[in-house]
Order: C-alpha cells, then sequence, then structure tokens
C-alpha cells in the first residue's frame, strides 16, 4: 500500500536541487557583493569567466535587469545598480525600509492573507526547530519573504514593490554576509518575525508596526555593526 506523503507547508528548496543556472546566479550576486564582479561588465568579459555561452548570460543579466539590479548600456555592456556599500547607505536604507514597511501595516486595505503568511510562518517555524543548519541563502529567502509578505497584505502594489526593490538591493550586496550570521542572530530575528505575526493575527496593528519599528531598528544596528 502506497501512502502518500503531506507536502503542507514542505520548502520545495529543501528536496529540489538548485538548477546549474540558479548556482550560476547566486554565485553572480556574490561576487558582485563581494566587489570581485566590476560594476560594468560586457557579455564578452563575462563568457569566458563562468565558461557558459552568451545565451546563458544574457539571460541571467535580464533576470537581474527584471530584478532592477542591473541596467543595459549601449552595445552589450551591463552596468549593476548602486549597492548598499557604506554606513550611509544601510541607514538610508533601513529608515526607507521603516517607513514603507510600517505604512505597509497602516494601509486601510491590509488583509492578513493566509495563503501569504502561513508558508512564511511555518518557514519560519522550521527555522527555529534548528537555526544552526540554515544556510545563508535559505534565511535570506526566508527573511525576505516575511517583509515581502506584509507589503503584499496591504493590498497596495507600490508599497509592495518598494518592499520587493529593497529586497532585492539587499540580496546584491548582503547575500555573502548572511553565509556569517550566528545562528543567535537567525533565531533572534525568526521569533521577532514570529511575534509580528501573532500580533497581526491578533488584530492588534499598531502593536505589530510598533514591534516591527523596532525589529528594523535593531538589524540597523546589526548591519552597521557588522
Amino acid at each position: 500500500m502506497q501512502v502518500a506523503l503531506d507536502v503542507t507547508g514542505l520548502d520545495t528548496a529543501e528536496v529540489l536541487p538548485s538548477s546549474p543556472l540558479e548556482e550560476l546566479y547566486r554565485r553572480m550576486m556574490r561576487e558582485r557583493a563581494l566587489g570581485d564582479l566590476p560594476q560594468e561588465v560586457s557579455e564578452a568579459e563575462l563568457i569566458p569567466r563562468y565558461g557558459v555561452s552568451r545565451g546563458i548570460i544574457r539571460k541571467l543579466l535580464l533576470r537581474f535587469a527584471a530584478e532592477g539590479l542591473v541596467q543595459r548600456l549601449p552595445g552589450h555592456g551591463w552596468r549593476f545598480a548602486d549597492s548598499l556599500v557604506g554606513e550611509d547607505a544601510y541607514r538610508e536604507s533601513y529608515e526607507f525600509r521603516a517607513a514603507v514597511e510600517c505604512a505597509a501595516l497602516r494601509s486601510p486595505g491590509f488583509h492578513a492573507d493566509p495563503q501569504v503568511l502561513i508558508p512564511v510562518r511555518r518557514a519560519h517555524e522550521r527555522v527555529l526547530s534548528d537555526p544552526g543548519s540554515i544556510s545563508g541563502d535559505e534565511w535570506f529567502r526566508i527573511n525576505a519573504s516575511f517583509h515581502q509578505g506584509l507589503a503584499i497584505c496591504s493590498g497596495n502594489r507600490f508599497l509592495a514593490d518598494a518592499v520587493r526593490q529593497q529586497n532585492n538591493l539587499r540580496r546584491m550586496q548582503e547575500s555573502a554576509g548572511f553565509d556569517e550570521l550566528p545562528s543567535e542572530r537567525i533565531e533572534q530575528s525568526c521569533r521577532e518575525h514570529l511575534a509580528i505575526l501573532d500580533a497581526i493575527d491578533a488584530g492588534e496593528m499598531e502593536w505589530a508596526e510598533a514591534l516591527l519599528r523596532q525589529h528594523l531598528r535593531q538589524a540597523s544596528e546589526f548591519a552597521t555593526l557588522s
């Protein structure tokens, strides 16, 4: 007799292997974050660097462009977006995020959509079960999905787009640093996220906003010191 597997809450990233294209995307992201990949590049330079065809390089660059992380230059050149380098850039980014993400919680159209927030909660609960085993890439994805999820629930497409763009900028610059986060910091951030979700579930939106603002302030201080 065969028993069907209950895949409710299963993270497909844990069971499905990464494609070579996805691995190359992450490699380029890390190399740009570390400064190993110049801000301005050409397709001709990237082909021998990564040992792939022009078609693959162009597909990756188009993905970066769709995420607002690179823009096309005349000819076959590309320029990566300015990243969050330096304390001033981090401070300004977190100030902007606090304004936008807190505004999302105050939005008249905010709706705690279970289809959006339940998977986010389950992902955080999985992390708390063993915070030391999670990779930097996976934690960034879960972290970003929390903040993006709240913005989506605002019902305001412009707030959601702003948070998505900030997540993309963070991924570009912080993808390397997330691998170095101590498990204690991941666990603390996870519990703060869950406390915000608990407040939202209870309909205590002012308290949720206060917790979110405090969370972003603490995250800003940690990023500046790290």
